[in-house]
């Protein structure tokens, strides 16, 4: 089984370099930002924690399921067409978003934090 052990920016800086079944397992979700740590691996090729769900190394470091790659991508893809490619601040609010509501933010709400920040 391999892991990767980053930050969440450098996740975003190569999210085409990982498989797309992979999943996110972060420290802090309702706080994500880009300097949060994370995990990346394949959760069916894991090792398995004490609750027989969670993989071991993920149990190890205290941190939580967050997202799969897949769906990072899904919401990279969306803020760029709705009008935002290449905004981190915009991009995080639409992560964080998506993770709190299982739904994208409305365009409305995504050309405010591009234009003011992540928030």
């Amino acid at each position: 089984m391999t892991h990767i052990l980053t930050t969440f920016g450098e996740l975003l800086n190569h999210l085409d370099t990982f498989d797309w079944q992979d999943a996110i397992y972060v420290s802090g979700a309702i706080n994500l930002q880009l300097d949060t740590t994370c995990i990346v691996l394949a959760p069916d090729e894991a090792p398995l924690g004490t609750d027989e769900f969670t993989p071991l190394i993920v149990e190890q470091c205290g941190m939580e399921e967050f997202l799969f790659v897949e769906d990072v991508r899904d919401i990279r893809n969306y803020v760029s067409a709705s009008g935002f490619p290449e905004n981190r601040g915009a991009e995080l609010f639409a992560i964080r978003f998506y993770w709190a509501n299982d739904a994208f933010p409305s365009e409305e709400d995504l050309a405010k934090r591009a234009m003011y920040g992540d928030g």
